[in-house]
């Protein structure tokens, strides 16, 4: 709740991904993440969406001039429940 109160305040954009244990796979999580900058006022390249909800592998930059990496102003994030996630190919894909 505290975290809501603070997203809800926040001047910047915050991105909020909702995570159960069902997305446990790196597909549903990149969907996940991905469908979540639109709504915090990213745009996302046409065909990521695409490959992500496909299953296939998708990159996204997140350095200058590509991605969420390039916003102005910086975009914030959250992977709520993100503890739920054990999946390896997950979890290094966020390193």
């Amino acid at each position: 709740m505290a975290l809501a109160l603070w997203a809800a305040a926040e001047p910047e954009p915050v991105a909020w991904a909702g995570l159960d244990e069902y997305d446990n796979a790196p597909e549903v999580f990149w969907s996940h993440v991905v469908a979540a900058l639109p709504r915090a006022g990213v745009a996302v390249p046409g065909g990521v969406a695409g490959r992500v909800g496909a299953g296939r592998r998708a990159r996204v930059r997140a350095g200058a001039g590509g991605g969420a990496g390039g916003q102005d102003p910086p975009l914030t994030l959250v992977l709520d429940d993100l503890h739920l996630l054990t999946d390896p190919a997950v979890l290094d894909g966020l390193d």
